[in-house]
């Protein structure tokens, strides 16, 4: 899971957040992500409650920077001194990715995965993000002379958490 850490609990991506997090417990899934607050709490939040494991990836140069710490429904800390290792470490051991709203973090944590599947440095994985935001954001990309219309195919926007869910079901 990439996501935002500065939204609410209860805002409307706090809200997509945790139900994505307990949809994935249920089904089966284990849920990664940054582990702080946010959408990273909201999802772990929601895995946790629905029974699901939750692993956070955390980062001595995040904690220091932003006076966080890990939020308490992770069940598995795994820490690193650097964001790069954090990162590289959330791309690697994912099966999947799921993109929620978010800032430049985690638009860097889309364009690293999205560009490690294309080029085939990691193996194909679903890379799935959630509703408009993504549309939004990406949709200068899409006509854009500079990308061909194979960079897209490792990356779906998908309108919903169902939709999502399904795909997710189908390609894992």
């Amino acid at each position: 899971m990439f996501g935002s850490s500065r939204v609410t609990q209860e805002s409307p991506e706090g809200l997509l957040a945790y139900a994505t997090g307990a949809a994935l417990a249920q089904a089966g899934y284990a849920v990664i992500s940054g582990g702080y607050e946010g959408i990273m709490e909201a999802v772990s939040r929601g895995a946790a409650q629905a029974g699901g494991h939750v692993i956070g990836v955390g980062s001595v140069a995040i904690e220091r920077m932003r006076g966080v710490q890990t939020n308490p429904w992770v069940s598995e800390m795994v820490p690193f001194d650097s964001l790069h290792d954090r990162m590289m470490y959330l791309v690697l051991k994912s099966d999947a990715y799921i993109v929620l709203p978010g800032g430049l973090g985690t638009l860097a944590e889309l364009a690293v995965a999205w560009e490690l599947v294309r080029v085939g440095d990691v193996p194909p994985r679903p890379l799935l993000c959630i509703g408009d935001y993504w549309s939004d954001v990406l949709g200068k990309m899409r006509g854009s002379p500079y990308m061909v219309t194979e960079d897209w195919s490792p990356l779906e926007v998908v309108a919903d958490l169902p939709q999502a869910i399904t795909l997710l079901k189908e390609r894992i």
